[in-house]
């Protein structure tokens, strides 16, 4: 099996945060997406394609609106693509588009 291996280094400022995105990537072509902090705090996955995630993950309950979506919660993921939303909520009391 064919592999490629990418090393990731992060640093955070003392006491600050930081998180990685990891997925898979099929041989043959597959274009990474973008990947953004946004000023939120959640995470904006875009492929060339148009699909778009936003990605929610705190340590802590936290509030946010993100591009329409109001978030409460510690984790939940929203799926753009095909002209309608898809939420996924994991640990969150509110998670709606």
């Amino acid at each position: 099996m064919d592999q490629d291996q990418t090393r990731i280094q992060a640093a955070a400022k003392e006491e600050g945060d930081y998180g990685v995105v990891l997925f898979p990537l099929h041989h043959g072509g597959e274009v990474q997406p973008t990947v953004t902090e946004l000023e939120s705090g959640a995470i904006e996955i875009r492929w060339a394609s148009g699909q778009r995630h936003l990605i929610f993950l705190f340590p802590e309950v936290r509030e946010v609106k993100q591009d329409g979506v109001q978030f409460k919660g510690r984790a939940g993921l929203v799926k753009f693509g095909n002209g309608k939303p898809t939420v996924v909520p994991l640990e969150c009391e509110r998670l709606m588009p």
